[in-house]
């Protein structure tokens, strides 16, 4: 599946709309609104039901009474990657009406989009420190052939655990183990606290995308390590071993969260482990605490979709 099929089930004229918005780095305010309308040809009827119709993929986490919202991160590089492969006509047309509205760093992210796809060297200055421009590259580390873009960031660690939700919550499979190959090119010129930190979760994302399982990292300490040593054993049946990492790895675990939700992890499939830990040494346990992880689960879906 290309990174751009979520789209191709929209009208044209909205993934149109969707691409103008992520080549200028705009909003849906009333001076983008006009500026398209008077190239697009649209009446102001038309342009309203547009923006309507594609609220789902702005970034709402702050309210906008005027209903001005840009782009989520996560579909900007999609959308760009869609228009050069498949509309290069509409980067003509883009180029024509909208090349003097555009934002800077949504500039920089087509221009190593290109560079990229055409396999040229992305001359690189200094790292760079914005964190936009860090959530655009998500949907991107999957695919092997956008890894230059990724290699000045300047916070990997962020934007390896960054990846590693948004390819389990979106089921990317990522066989190449690319997010892997992107931290391990850091490693050297990190700090080794901050590289020991960031391997076990790319090894954790890696079996549970792949089922590769790592044993050097498995045996180190720390909440990742057990949470993959757990996994493993639970795989291999040997329930009570894995309900004893498990254990470990909740109270390393329980070191960074609120009274209110310790005993269980922040991550979705983390927890599925836990549960299927106590389930199979306790189950009376196991059924109650897959109530109570079921619930903080909803209650943060909740608050997610109305943000």
């Amino acid at each position: 599946m290309t990174l751009y099929q979520p789209y191709m089930a929209l009208k044209e004229e909205q993934r149109r709309l969707l691409c103008f918005l992520a080549y200028t780095g705009t909003r849906t305010d009333d001076k983008t609104q006009a500026l398209y309308r008077r190239s697009e040809n649209l009446t102001a009827d038309e342009m309203k039901k547009l923006v309507v119709g594609l609220r789902r993929f702005y970034d709402t986490s702050f309210y906008s009474y005027r209903n001005e919202y840009g782009l989520h991160a996560y579909h900007v590089a999609p959308l760009l990657l869609y228009m050069l492969e498949e509309k290069p006509q509409w980067r003509e047309d883009f180029d024509k009406h909208y090349r003097n509205h555009r934002d800077s760093l949504y500039i920089t992210l087509l221009y190593r989009l290109q560079c990229c796809l055409q396999g040229k060297p992305i001359e690189l200055s200094r790292p760079l420190t914005s964190s936009r421009y860090a959530e655009m590259l998500v949907p991107l580390a999957s695919d092997a052939r956008f890894m230059p873009m990724m290699f000045d960031l300047l916070s990997i660690g962020m934007f390896v655990q960054s990846v590693v939700d948004y390819q389990i919550a979106n089921d990317v499979a990522d066989p190449e183990n690319v997010i892997g190959q992107i931290a391990a090119s850091r490693y050297q010129s990190m700090a080794t606290s901050n590289a020991n930190e960031i391997k076990p979760v790319v090894a954790l994302s890696d079996f549970f995308k792949q089922g590769r399982y790592d044993e050097k990292i498995a045996a180190r300490k720390g909440m990742n390590s057990f949470l993959l040593s757990a996994g493993q054993m639970l795989y291999s049946g040997n329930y009570a071993e894995a309900f004893t990492m498990m254990t470990a790895a909740v109270r390393e675990s329980n070191k960074k969260r609120t009274a209110q939700t310790k005993g269980y992890f922040y991550r979705l499939l983390n927890n599925y482990l836990l549960v299927m830990s106590y389930y199979f040494y306790k189950p009376d346990e196991g059924r109650k605490l897959a109530a109570v992880v079921k619930k903080d689960s909803v209650a943060n879906a909740r608050c997610s979709s109305s943000a």
